[in-house]
């Protein structure tokens, strides 16, 4: 289901946010709200998510707080226009590179070069107004919205009723959607590959969710033409990323190569010497090196 191409990446779909079309279309890819579950590791909340997708599972609960901030959405949304006078509206939207990547937007700008993240929770609201920052989960849907439309930044604006809104830009972070795409395309081959006798097998780790992104393994089944895309050259995507093609982007690393990173890196490689030993970019190696706890102590 796909609409209107604009600017080479992604389609409006023409669809209601809380019908029932929207929800059988949020069943068909890997959604913002998905995200935060491609970067962790936690079994039931995977799992509870492959069985929604395959409809095996609805979900019929809202808790206070979503319901309450479904309902204030629309004030939200008013307040943030007459804020900073860019007139959004909600939308549906697939990537033109992904057909499993897909978005619901609070708000998006007439010429789509502006998209809002609403939240009306009182905790979100007193967290943003104390520190400035936003949750990991909230971090992971901003990053998988900026992939799918190619923005530079997107404008996370946090409500409360009779309170003054809190406006915090959050900018593009390629390393990370770099990670997150490969996450997310191993869920969504999990998903594919679901069937109702298997479920409850799916090989996810039991521990609770981690804070940083995982090492993904290869699905079994594997969608050779989403990962010739996700493969190919990342600069391909509108971003600040510099033109670089990386070869081994996006495969996973084995144990034999966290032994060797860890060597080298001890042996006084520089960045981009393991850049050149490894065939990968920059932020692969850092983000690797930090995951194997290593990074900065040599």
């Amino acid at each position: 289901m796909k609409g209107n191409l604009f600017n080479d990446s992604f389609y409006l779909v023409d669809l209601q946010q809380g019908t029932t079309k929207w929800l059988e279309w949020r069943r068909s890819g890997i959604g913002a709200s998905d995200a935060h579950v491609a970067m962790t590791s936690g079994f039931r909340t995977r799992q509870t998510l492959i069985k929604e997708k395959k409809g095996i599972l609805t979900r019929d609960y809202k808790s206070k707080a979503m319901e309450e901030g479904h309902q204030l959405e629309p004030e939200a949304r008013a307040l943030y226009i007459k804020t900073t006078r860019n007139n959004v509206t909600p939308a549906c939207i697939q990537s033109s590179r992904y057909d499993w990547l897909i978005a619901s937007l609070d708000g998006i700008s007439e010429d789509y070069s502006t998209v809002v993240e609403i939240k009306c929770g009182a905790h979100t609201y007193k967290t943003i107004q104390e520190s400035g920052e936003i949750s990991r989960s909230y971090y992971s849907q901003v990053q998988h919205i900026l992939a799918v439309t190619g923005l530079s930044s997107v404008d996370f604006w946090c409500y409360r009723p009779n309170k003054e809104g809190l406006l915090l830009p959050i900018e593009r972070d390629d390393e990370y959607i770099e990670e997150l795409l490969e996450a997310e395309l191993a869920l969504w081959d999990e998903i594919q590959s679901a069937t109702n006798t298997n479920i409850h097998e799916i090989p996810t780790s039991t521990s609770t969710a981690v804070p940083t992104p995982r090492a993904t393994k290869a699905p079994p089944k594997t969608n050779d033409h989403d990962l010739r895309l996700l493969r190919s050259d990342y600069s391909s995507i509108p971003s600040s990323r510099p033109n670089e093609k990386i070869g081994n982007a996006y495969e996973p690393w084995t144990t034999e190569d966290d032994l060797k990173l860890k060597y080298y890196y001890e042996k006084t490689l520089t960045i981009k010497e393991l850049q050149v030993k490894f065939n990968r970019s920059d932020g692969a190696i850092r983000s690797r090196l930090k995951r194997i706890g290593i990074y900065g102590h040599r």
